[in-house]
């Protein structure tokens, strides 16, 4: 009882529990039938999370908060210490274009961490060989590393599945973004890149 002794003493602790105790845990049991898009909003998310962290200063007075909202996100799976986050796998479409141009794929917000799984590409009317480049751009440094090339006459290219992928796990965050260049566009009539990709921070 300390602890919960603690925290009823403490106002700012009170003020953001507040705001989610009509929240529960995690998902109901399958055997409930709510489950997708049946599932109540009552279920803690990360957006629930996120929302109630980013009020918080790192200050002394603050300590007992801290420690309240390191148990929630621990407890709820909504703050990882290592692997993805529960809830937060989306497949993400990126712009779709028409020329040659480098454009800008996606930009993590500040204090995410995205683990790519999957890329893949899809072209219309495509009549031969294009190919694919994929770049990292630092927004600080202005500083540009592309970390891949591949080619393919196929409508849908699968650049995770290319033999110059580099198998092992990549990550981006802030204030790094992915961009990338369709090129050969004389053999398409336009290009769209989908993520697969998981959260981890």
């Amino acid at each position: 009882m300390a602890i919960v002794d603690d925290i009823r003493k403490d106002a700012r602790t009170k003020n953001v529990l507040a705001q989610t105790n009509t929240k529960t845990v995690s998902a109901p049991p399958s055997s409930t039938g709510l489950t997708g898009d049946s599932l109540t909003d009552e279920i803690f998310s990360v957006s629930d999370f996120e929302t109630v962290k980013n009020q918080v200063h790192l200050e002394e007075k603050n300590f007992q908060l801290l420690e309240a909202l390191n148990t929630i996100g621990q407890i709820t799976d909504k703050q990882s210490q290592s692997g993805p986050i529960p809830g937060t796998q989306t497949v993400y479409a990126g712009p779709t274009v028409t020329d040659t141009t480098r454009t800008v794929l996606f930009t993590p917000n500040p204090g995410e961490v995205w683990q790519v799984l999957d890329i893949t590409a899809t072209r219309t009317n495509i009549t031969g060989t294009s190919g694919i480049y994929l770049y990292f751009n630092d927004l600080e440094t202005s500083q540009l590393i592309q970390i891949f090339y591949g080619s393919s006459s196929s409508s849908t290219f699968m650049i995770t599945d290319d033999a110059t992928w580099d198998p092992h796990p990549v990550y981006i965050s802030y204030p790094c973004q992915m961009q990338f260049t369709a090129a050969n566009s004389t053999n398409w009539d336009d290009c769209q890149l989908q993520i697969n990709m998981i959260r981890v921070r």
